[in-house]
């Protein structure tokens, strides 16, 4: 149970960056003028692709293992909590209204409440040790 704690830890940590890079793309995307779903879903790809590889190669040591397994089985767990991330992202957002930092928050909070779906998905079937 702690080995899982300590692995949920650096997975946030790395989760974390993910935010940034996701927040930072986000915002580049957002006041250049793209709307609000495709800036959205542009940092999320940009961010899951950071997110992919270090996890793969820092937090769960799986980087020895096959990777095109591993990419669709990510590709999957991570579909679901895209759409998770989207679908509450855009309800949020909705009910806040449309400001820059209305559309953060609400960013903010579907990637909270992906986060879980990620980190079990990937600890236990994605890049779960043979």
């Amino acid at each position: 149970m702690q080995f899982l704690f300590k692995k949920f830890i650096f997975f946030c940590l790395v989760g974390g960056i993910g935010v940034i890079i996701e927040t930072f793309s986000f915002n580049i995307l957002l006041i250049s003028g793209l709307i609000f779903s495709k800036s959205k879903v542009i940092a999320l790809v940009i961010s899951i692709t950071f997110v992919f590889f270090t996890n793969r190669r820092l937090t769960f040591l799986a980087h020895d293992l096959k990777i095109t397994p591993q990419i669709l089985k990510f590709l999957l767990v991570y579909s679901f909590a895209i759409l998770v991330n989207f679908l509450i992202s855009l309800l949020v957002k909705f009910y806040l209204g449309g400001g820059i930092l209305e559309s953060n928050l609400a960013s903010f909070v579907g990637i909270v409440c992906a986060l879980p779906i990620s980190f079990f998905g990937s600890n236990f079937w994605v890049f779960k040790d043979k």
